[in-house]
């Protein structure tokens, strides 16, 4: 896999929907009692003005490590601005991305160039993007609720000495319903084709084929063989720490058998209190990357 190719893999996981995406994956986190605290958590969570998340994830195919990534990201969601700081590892070696939006701009850069990769759209998009945003939590949410339908009752939430809570959720075999396994394996089927939308195409060192290319292409017999989560909620009632893995069988065309393997860690600090990383480019060399109408 070619490290600059994956960096935009961070960057998509990190940055441009928001911090809080993984914490968002494990919404399913839930119980009668836990699912309640955990949705209140969240939406408290999502609430915040700004907010640092410190990001990890890592992916195995039958226990070797195929790559891993660890950002520390910043995001002001009333100023529409963020930045992110990527660590790739891949075959022993890591490259730094680093990611920037201020104002109407998105700002790309590699540690292996001095060159700075620049976006703009206008600004009203910043608007709409608020409001399809609030339309597209609520969809989700009565998906998640309808999902995990009696399995709210396998959820743990534990009060904690602290003034804060545990929550943590484990399926596996038969719990997880056959609608999920089918949404499962046909997410997985397509997860390695090759989507051509979004600036990040057009970046010099991103190339969505290379790096798909050392993830196990899975046609068959896919099956969730497990799902975990915990989330550590503090006294204020906000999800500081978000955890969560996942374990997917399946054959490839050849017919070989994968177990693959990916864990997520999300550390969310400095709620209300962070200030996001600015660069000046003047002085700097800039490209700009002219935006298409998708």
């Amino acid at each position: 896999m070619n490290k600059k190719k994956l960096g935009l893999l961070a960057l998509s996981v990190g940055v441009s929907g928001s911090v809080l995406f993984a914490s968002g994956f494990s919404a399913m986190a839930s119980s009668t009692s836990g699912y309640d605290q955990y949705k209140t958590a969240f939406k408290q969570t999502k609430a915040v003005q700004n907010v640092t998340g410190d990001l990890s994830v890592s992916v195995k195919d039958n226990g070797k490590n195929l790559f891993a990534i660890d950002s520390t990201i910043k995001e002001d969601i009333k100023n529409h601005e963020g930045s992110g700081k990527i660590n790739i590892q891949e075959n022993g070696k890591t490259q730094t991305l680093y990611v920037y939006k201020q104002g109407d701009k998105k700002i790309f850069k590699s540690s292996d160039s001095n060159i700075y990769y620049v976006t703009q759209e206008k600004e009203k998009k910043h608007h709409d993007r608020k409001y399809h945003r609030g339309e597209h939590d609520q969809d989700v949410e009565y998906v998640i609720d309808a999902l995990m339908g009696g399995l709210r009752n396998d959820v743990h939430a534990v009060n904690k000495g602290n003034g804060g809570k545990e929550v943590t959720l484990t399926l596996s075999g038969s719990q997880i319903s056959p609608v999920v396994q089918a949404l499962g394996s046909v997410f997985v089927k397509h997860a390695t084709e090759k989507h051509e939308y979004g600036d990040h195409h057009k970046l010099p060192f991103f190339k969505e084929e290379e790096w798909k290319s050392s993830l196990p292409k899975l046609t068959q017999d896919i099956k969730i063989k497990q799902v975990s989560t915990k989330a550590e909620i503090n006294k204020q009632n906000l999800i500081q720490e978000q955890t969560a893995q996942l374990i997917v069988t399946g054959k490839d065309a050849a017919g070989k058998e994968h177990e693959v393997t990916v864990n997520i860690k999300l550390d969310l600090s400095q709620f209300n209190h962070t200030v996001t990383d600015k660069v000046e480019l003047k002085g700097k060399k800039v490209e700009t990357i002219q935006r298409e109408n998708h």
